[in-house]
């Protein structure tokens, strides 16, 4: 809702909203409930990264299909090997921090105590596991069937749902292989929790804006991945000397995190008075 993909009215659609909640929900709560049993730290970024692959690569399959409704000017737009690269990296890392790590950091400060603690048994990840994928089937089902109103469809190219399915599994197998391996550092001093903010929100807001922005310039799609690729290094060392530091207090991640919103936020009035989604300013 935040983002403005599923404004406040779409949420008044009982079917619509609890799609999103059991799709979000879950997936979710899958790598919640990973990180406590496999004991995980940095290495739970893997499956953030696997969770961005399922939902659109797999589920919307947005990555390869350029008719999807939020491509806009980057519609093939860096298209090599029938993956419009330039969005897939942008919604690979969106939904890697707003739609998972966001929310489950959030769930952390409010209830730190439970932070290390199994939520599901397994009934619980049974049928948490089972919403998760009759969500994902259904939903290629309906974007297979939208196909036919346009006048260049879609046609699923088996390799690409394979690749990706195989990429998402091979980023869960390393969740788990690389639980152990530190990422620490106190080699720099650590930032004010100031910093750790402003960092956040100017990474996000060039996550959000930038492809957009190269697409409807004309810029050479190369040119564009140059940039996103060196944004993307810049943030992971950012991660390495100052997330990670042993220095690093409850301040600077809530202030990490409050950064990566802040823009979110910000962006509401634009949403509500220039693209007419009504009630996102007050949202």
């Amino acid at each position: 809702m935040l983002s403005g993909s599923q404004p406040p009215v779409e949420w008044l659609n009982p079917a619509g909203a609890l799609i999103i909640i059991v799709f979000y929900g879950t997936g979710t709560l899958l790598i919640r409930e990973a990180r406590s049993r496999w004991d995980l730290g940095w290495s739970i970024v893997f499956l953030a990264i696997a969770y961005g692959i399922i939902e659109e690569g797999i589920m919307m399959q947005s990555f390869f299909n350029h008719n999807h409704a939020d491509l806009g000017d980057l519609a093939r737009y860096g298209m090599f090997f029938g993956v419009q690269w330039p969005w897939t990296i942008m919604l690979i890392v969106y939904h890697g921090s707003i739609s998972t790590l966001i929310p489950l950091s959030l769930a952390d400060f409010l209830w730190p105590d439970r932070k290390k603690l199994n939520l599901l048994g397994k009934k619980g990840i049974f049928i948490t596991s089972t919403g998760f994928i009759l969500i994902s089937l259904g939903m290629m089902v309906v974007i297979w069937q939208q196909q036919g109103a346009f006048a260049d469809p879609y046609r699923p190219d088996p390799m690409l749902l394979s690749g990706s399915a195989v990429t998402a599994g091979f980023c869960i197998a390393s969740a788990y292989l690389f639980n152990k391996a530190s990422f620490a550092s106190t080699t720099v001093p650590i930032a004010p929790p100031f910093l750790f903010g402003l960092v956040a929100c100017f990474f996000m807001l060039f996550n959000l804006l930038f492809p957009y922005s190269m697409a409807s310039l004309g810029i050479e799609s190369w040119i564009t991945l140059l940039f996103q690729g060196g944004g993307i290094v810049v943030v992971v060392l950012f991660f390495r000397f100052q997330v990670f530091n042993k220095n690093a207090t409850p301040r600077h991640h809530i202030g990490f995190v409050s950064g990566a919103i802040l823009i979110l936020i910000l962006l509401t009035p634009v949403h509500h008075f220039a693209n007419q989604m009504k009630g996102m300013v007050y949202v």
